[in-house]
């Protein structure tokens, strides 16, 4: 079983600047070269699962799943347009 990257993190790290281009919480999600970590390896089912589960029209604040809110709000659109064809 693959274990997540962000197992152990502390959580405020995913509630701080979620949208900003360079954070502890896309290290975490996307590895960080200069300190030699890999990707997380869950990271695509934790953006499945952020996806499914949270409501789009709530605010939200926390960064997962490799994206933060603006990020998915892009994806949340993309979704909805494919519905829609």
């Amino acid at each position: 079983m693959k274990k997540a990257a962000c197992v152990g993190t502390n959580p405020e790290v995913f509630d701080t600047n979620p949208n900003a281009a360079d954070t502890p919480a896309r290290a975490v999600c996307h590895g960080d070269k200069k300190k030699g970590t890999e990707p997380c390896p869950v990271q695509r089912d934790c953006l499945v699962w952020l996806l499914l589960t949270e409501n789009p029209l709530e605010q939200r604040y926390l960064f997962g799943g490799g994206v933060g809110p603006a990020e998915r709000d892009k994806l949340y659109k993309k979704i909805k347009e494919m519905n829609n064809d």
